[in-house]
């Protein structure tokens, strides 16, 4: 039986959308570009890859649809972020409708999983909610870097992305995530001094 992770399920986007609209050429190439990386991001959290191809399809549409609007003041300067994460948002979105819940066993069975390199359960938590508050406070500059560093690119490949050293791409990712982190642990103590007030 073929490994879930070495199987890649095909795309096929249609070329109009639902109104019957010419969805443009360069969002269909940069959605075969990204269709490794959004596999590798639903298996990563632990989702089903099925539906993947429909969701990257209606992100598509829509993407398309936002440059047609926006013509004149084009500003998406990497499209194929920019596709990925409205891939994200619509499958979030989904899920929440849906109600997708995971059920499991018994709390030990949870953290006797073995899920990357972390140990227990309760680590898994609380990283995810780290990195999902920090995702909010990221530089679009640090975050693109961040996608490109979770889909395996190498720093040498981020940094030619960039036109930057990989060096330099590591530096300045570091720098981003500082400032984020500072951004981030400002506004939880300030909270934190209002909640005690």
């Amino acid at each position: 039986m073929e490994d879930q992770r070495t199987t890649r399920p095909p795309l096929w986007i249609s070329e109009t959308d639902e109104q019957g609209n010419r969805v443009r050429r360069e969002v269909l190439e940069a959605a075969h570009r990204i269709w490794n990386r959004v596999l590798q991001h639903l298996r990563y959290a632990g989702q089903d890859v099925a539906p993947a191809a429909e969701i990257l399809e209606a992100a598509c549409h829509c993407v398309s649809r936002a440059i047609r609007r926006n013509l004149k003041r084009n500003s998406i300067r990497n499209l194929d972020s920019y596709l990925f994460w409205a891939f994200v948002r619509k499958h979030s979105r989904r899920m929440i409708r849906e109600g997708r819940l995971q059920y499991v066993d018994s709390v030990e069975s949870v953290a006797n999983a073995n899920i990357g390199a972390q140990h227990d359960w309760v680590s898994i938590l609380e990283n995810e909610i780290y990195l999902k508050q920090m995702l909010c406070y990221l530089d679009e500059r640090t975050r693109d870097m961040l996608i490109l560093r979770i889909s395996g690119d190498s720093w040498a490949e981020i940094g030619e992305r960039f036109g930057i050293s990989a060096h330099n791409a590591e530096v300045q990712f570091a720098n981003g995530a500082k400032k984020a982190r500072s951004r981030l642990l400002r506004i939880g103590l300030a909270k934190l001094g209002r909640e005690q007030q």
